[in-house]
């Protein structure tokens, strides 16, 4: 979602040295979220898909994905001091943010703020659910009398269960190298009630990712003759029409013939990469996943 948001703001002639940042080390501070042992390996799972997706949104002129292990002076004598002076900054209290009771947690928003300020950013463009440890940055660089960057939020990619999507609900998390089947079956038990905008992961998923990648092209939706025919649509408000009402009142859209042609979109965007990495995606998920599900090791 944040590699959206930058290509619509490169679409409007806004300048970016962008980086997508891919947080090794927070993820295990945050109550091992991802295990110390499998942490390079998940953080190298990621980072080439994002770089893939990078030069397939044609933006490696301008976007770069980077570990954040991997930032320049991480971990060197200033780092550590200055990681010690934000501490200062801060109550116990306010820095328990994560989910769990170990220390590490209280970690991570020193993490978040002080990788920023050593990346210079200027804008940071990340999920709603970043908001607690982001709101806590900013106070930490108030009280140090640092500006802090601009935050633009975005509401998450819904998982299959209406849910943030997270590899840690692998049975609702579309991974791009699961099938055209498997992507299939995921979109198809997802909740889609006919004429109910509330919770419809299969419209979110529209609004959200579809069309923002479409960019005033049409999305196509095949229906039978019975059922009004194929019908077009070149923004979510038109869908919107579509599915609430219908351009012909007689035949709104059917969840089925919606999720079919949600399924059929996200499968094309998917299989560039599941080509790319054909050779290789087994070890890759192997690495990244040891116990063969995607979730907590």
């Amino acid at each position: 979602m944040g590699l959206l948001k930058m290509k619509s703001m490169i679409s409007t002639g806004v300048k970016i040295e962008g980086t997508v940042l891919i947080s090794d080390m927070e993820a295990f501070l945050d109550n091992e979220k991802v295990s110390w042992n499998a942490r390079d390996a998940r953080s190298e799972y990621f980072y080439q898909i994002c770089s893939f997706f990078i030069e397939q949104l044609d933006l490696k002129d301008t976007v770069r994905a980077l570990k954040t292990s991997d930032i320049d002076s991480i971990f060197s004598k200033d780092y550590v001091l200055n990681m010690y002076k934000m501490a200062s900054y801060v109550t116990r209290d306010e820095t328990t943010v994560c989910e769990g009771t170990a220390l590490s947690g209280n970690l991570v928003p020193l993490f978040f703020a002080l990788n920023h300020q050593l990346l210079k950013t200027d804008v940071i463009i990340m999920g709603d659910d970043m908001a607690p440890i982001a709101n806590l940055a900013i106070k930490i660089w108030s009280r140090m009398k640092i500006q802090p960057p601009t935050q633009v939020m975005f509401p998450l990619l819904p998982g299959c269960d209406g849910k943030k999507m997270s590899c840690s609900s692998p049975d609702f998390f579309l991974e791009p190298f699961e099938t055209s089947k498997q992507v299939k079956v995921k979109v198809a038990r997802s909740f889609c009630e006919p004429q109910n905008l509330k919770g419809n992961v299969a419209m979110m998923l529209s609004q959200q990712f579809i069309f923002p990648l479409l960019r005033e092209s049409s999305l196509d939706i095949a229906r039978s003759p019975e059922n009004g025919g194929n019908v077009s649509v070149t923004t979510y408000e038109e869908l919107v029409k579509e599915f609430m009402h219908g351009s012909n009142p007689d035949f709104p859209l059917h969840p089925g013939d919606l999720k079919s042609a949600v399924v059929g979109f996200i499968n094309r965007f998917f299989d560039p990469v599941r080509e790319r990495f054909a050779s290789s995606q087994a070890s890759l998920i192997a690495a990244a996943f040891p116990s063969g599900k995607k979730g907590k090791k």
